[in-house]
């Protein structure tokens, strides 16, 4: 009896590690496409980054890659003067690499240079300070957990220590914790409705058509919330008091397509 309960934790253990890990171990660099990592790497060493561009992109539409590559994709943005382009890479690459002091500094200066004003807060519940940790980093703290905690359990089905109770009922708690670090920072990812205005400063209507009202205007770089999408046309807000439409060939999403795809017609 002991051993089945002992193969059930185990299975149970096993569930999260087969759904968690290829999260994190196709996060940090492509699987595929060397060669044109390869050749983007090497336009950009060499200061051509009209083909670095072009190549980092290829990249980004065959393969999963990492945020080095939009990063890198961001740096070419600056540098032919694309800077809401720029600001939509450099959000693309924190997402991944967070913490990175240069991809800060590099966001801040564009947005500085054109007034772009702040980043629009994407977490507004109590788990804002999970942005301050990669996501392999929240993952592996819970498989590490969630490894103990099982491990644990299954040795109190032959060893009843007074000890190991409390072990047990420590680890059930930051298991808890940990798993609704993991479940939050999925959602936030998943959940992401931060856009960018990629095109010089585009007007905003009442209507999702041009001879509605124009509302107001919006600068290149400008962060937006995308709430919905009809036809050719993208419902957009700043704020409560700000909010209309405008074409989606104009604003970005920051997260990319299911398909991994750079839509090139925005969002």
């Amino acid at each position: 009896m002991k051993d089945l309960k002992a193969i059930f934790c185990l299975i149970l253990f096993l569930i999260p590690v087969f759904y968690l890990y290829p999260a994190i171990a196709n996060e940090n660099s492509p699987k595929n496409g060397y060669e044109l990592l390869s050749h983007a790497n090497l336009a950009y060493k060499k200061g051509d980054f009209k083909s670095a561009k072009q190549y980092y992109e290829k990249l980004i539409q065959s393969v999963q890659t990492g945020g080095d590559v939009f990063y890198n994709l961001g740096n070419c943005y600056v540098r032919l003067n694309s800077p809401g382009k720029a600001i939509l890479n450099y959000e693309r690459a924190k997402r991944i690499m967070r913490r990175n002091a240069d991809l800060e500094f590099n966001l801040q200066y564009v947005r500085d240079k054109i007034q772009a004003g702040k980043d629009i807060n994407p977490r507004v519940f109590f788990f804002q300070w999970l942005r301050n940790f990669t996501r392999a980093e929240i993952i592996w703290s819970f498989m590490i957990i969630n490894l103990l905690f099982w491990a644990v359990l299954i040795l109190r089905l032959w060893i009843r220590v007074e000890w190991s109770f409390y072990l047990l009922l420590s680890l059930c708690f930051l298991w808890l914790i940990s798993g609704t670090c993991v479940l939050s920072d999925w959602y936030w990812m998943s959940h992401d409705k931060r856009a960018v205005v990629i095109n010089s400063e585009i007007l905003v209507y009442a209507g999702p058509s041009e001879n509605d009202t124009t509302l107001f205007s919006l600068a290149e770089g400008t962060m937006v919330k995308y709430e919905r999408k009809e036809g050719d046309w993208l419902l957009i807000r700043m704020n409560e008091e700000k909010r209309g439409w405008a074409r989606t060939k104009d604003v970005e999403s920051i997260v990319l397509p299911e398909n991994n795809s750079v839509d090139k017609n925005g969002v």
